[in-house]
């Protein structure tokens, strides 16, 4: 019952918002009563923190499986978990939306919890491409710029696809993947 609640409550979340959405709308969507959705969660706030906290964590769990099967720390590595991400945004379009515009435009009594989730959650995930990226720089691969230079402009090159995956709909080929990833390769290279 608890995963059934807490699948609607993004979708609602991702519809209406957080302040949009009423504990009243989430258990009428489940077909229970608001006091059913209480004996699970204390208030509708404990509610969506937890389904935004695990929607980060699921983004971070994939990279985790990534890096654990590869050892080298490599251009092709970054490709995938470059690949991965996009992926998983086309995947999980609902929870993408509801991922993004919570982070993007939180509600104001939550800006603050929001904020620190979204770092702690994908904390290790981004000093992991970090660490890729150092890597690549002492071994000459990439040009030798400051890190942080690369990790946000590898992110920003994720985040180019947001937009028109959930604006417009639009489902990306890996033929335009390749191509962005060639561009910004090239960008990057020592």
């Amino acid at each position: 019952m608890k995963k059934k609640i807490k699948e609607n409550a993004v979708r609602l979340f991702c519809e209406r918002g957080f302040s949009g959405t009423s504990i009243r709308n989430i258990s009428d969507s489940v077909g229970i009563t608001a006091a059913a959705v209480y004996s699970h969660f204390k208030s509708k706030e404990e509610l969506f923190l937890e389904v935004f906290a695990e929607g980060w964590r699921a983004v971070a769990e994939e990279v985790n499986i990534i890096k654990n099967k590869e050892k080298d720390l490599t251009s092709e590595l970054l490709f995938k978990i470059y690949k991965y991400h996009v992926n998983y945004y086309l995947k999980e379009k609902e929870k993408t939306i509801f991922l993004f515009r919570s982070t993007m435009f939180p509600a104001s009594e939550l800006k603050e919890k929001v904020i620190k989730i979204f770092y702690r959650e994908l904390n290790d995930t981004h000093e992991f491409i970090g660490n890729i990226f150092k890597d690549m720089v002492a071994k000459g691969i990439v040009r030798n710029i400051p890190i942080e230079n690369y990790v946000y402009t590898f992110y920003r090159l994720i985040d180019s696809f947001i937009f028109e995956i959930t604006a417009l709909n639009k489902a990306i080929t890996d033929e335009e993947l390749n191509k962005h990833w060639q561009c910004y390769w090239q960008y990057i290279k020592a």
